[in-house]
């Protein structure tokens, strides 16, 4: 049986109900002047490099097989 639009967008608003009611209870803290209050602490710590490792040269495109060999390089030092 084929939904109609109406059986549809109801569907669709009951999801999007079911989806925010976690957030729904979590007090946003406000400013005096209503903006959210957005201070703390945040890290913003980040694995990507600031400059380009030597070993790439003047490169901007890798080979798949040199691309395998950083990733298996990778695997072995996570492992």
């Amino acid at each position: 049986m084929a939904l109609t639009s109406n059986r549809f967008a109801s569907l669709i608003m009951a999801a999007a109900a079911m989806t925010a009611a976690p957030f729904a209870a979590t007090e946003i803290p406000r400013l005096p002047d209503g903006r959210p209050d957005l201070t703390g602490t945040y890290d913003v710590s980040t694995l990507t490099p600031l400059q380009r490792s030597e070993e790439f040269g003047d490169n901007l495109y890798q080979t798949p097989e040199r691309a395998e060999q950083i990733m298996e390089k990778n695997r072995q030092r996570t492992a």
